[in-house]
């Protein structure tokens, strides 16, 4: 486990000892970012201190990705007080289907990099799941009618607590439902706590009614009568035809200025399908990079327009991919000058 350098009451720095997180001032937090300048996972520039909520104790320093990934693990191995995480919950639904494949491909995107900085393997962590499920034995139905405010705007309803075949049961008499308002149904497995909670919370499987998206388009068409909410919208999707026209403009072209290695592909974030995957053929690349803006094409681009421009860039700061992707356009659209200029 990392060490950190932690202050006296007068200031002075003392010995080296594991560091509490709760006991880092501002400054001891600062003062320990400048002596690992890196994430303890993926290499990019650290901008957390990262420490365990079992012991409160200092393990590393992380990027701002990795540590809400880390966070995201470790939430689906603690009892829920609410809900889960977006990708705790993945995770808890994948164990309790025993999909191993899904379990694989969520703890394994980066080469099981994440697991090892917790100190687990993929075997010791599933297990912690499925010991975590054995004590979500409260099972609740919830419903609600549609709104397109989300959960905030809901007002659920609830029956239970059930056993698995009654709550099953009930979830399909409510799903089946054709009258009446759309209704969204989710099915709970929760704390036996003693919390009567007024939404759904622990592992959340959710469905809709057959007449939900009917629903959903009702009330999209009444908001889009609101000449504020219209214009709203006008606003985010001429924002997006602008990202769209700068990204077909200056990242496909670099996209597909050459033969593209897994390794490439592979080091793009995990967003979009086929993560992971080189098209199998230059037609298949060019037909899936150009129909419409997807960052992780965005990633690949900015990493070879850095391989390509070497110390040659817009500015001498952006020399890292995570800096460099945060100005992509700028720095694809040197990338275009400077071919234009070899030429």
């Amino acid at each position: 486990m990392p060490t950190a350098l932690v202050r006296g009451a007068s200031g002075a720095e003392g010995v080296v000892v594991k560091a509490c997180y709760s006991d880092m001032t501002e400054r001891d937090r600062e003062d320990f970012l400048a002596r690992h300048p890196d994430c303890d996972i993926c290499g990019h520039i650290a901008r957390c201190v990262d420490h365990s909520h079992e012991s409160d104790l200092v393990r590393g320093a992380l990027c701002g990705g990795c540590n809400s990934r880390i966070g995201c693990l470790e939430a689906a191995l603690r009892l829920p007080k609410r809900r889960f995480q977006s990708l705790a919950n993945d995770l808890h639904r994948a164990a309790a289907r025993g999909d191993d494949g899904t379990l694989c491909r969520i703890l394994g995107q980066r080469d099981g990099a994440d697991l090892a900085y917790l100190g687990l393997t993929l075997r010791e962590y599933v297990d912690r799941l499925h010991a975590i499920q054995a004590q979500l034995t409260q099972r609740f139905v919830y419903w609600a009618p549609i709104a397109l405010g989300g959960d905030r705007e809901r007002s659920w309803s609830k029956q239970g607590p059930f056993g698995e075949a009654k709550q099953r049961r009930v979830g399909r008499r409510l799903v089946s439902r054709t009258q009446g308002p759309g209704l969204i149904i989710s099915l709970t497995q929760e704390p036996d706590d003693g919390v009567d909670s007024p939404t759904p919370r622990g592992l959340v499987t959710s469905f809709h009614t057959s007449v939900a998206l009917d629903r959903v388009r009702e009330l999209r068409d009444a908001a889009a009568t609101d000449e504020e909410s219209a214009q709203r919208m006008r606003q985010v999707q001429e924002a997006y035809e602008v990202r769209k026209e700068a990204y077909l403009r200056l990242v496909v072209p670099i996209v597909l200025s050459r033969t593209l290695s897994t390794e490439q592909v592979r080091a793009a974030r995990a967003w979009g399908p086929g993560v992971g995957k080189v098209p199998s053929s230059p037609q298949a690349l060019r037909a899936e990079v150009s129909c419409g803006y997807q960052p992780r094409w965005v990633d690949v681009a900015v990493r070879i327009a850095l391989e390509d421009l070497g110390e040659n860039l817009p500015n001498p700061g952006w020399n890292s991919f995570t800096r460099a992707r945060w100005h992509w356009q700028a720095v694809c659209e040197h990338w275009h000058s400077h071919h234009r200029a070899e030429k």
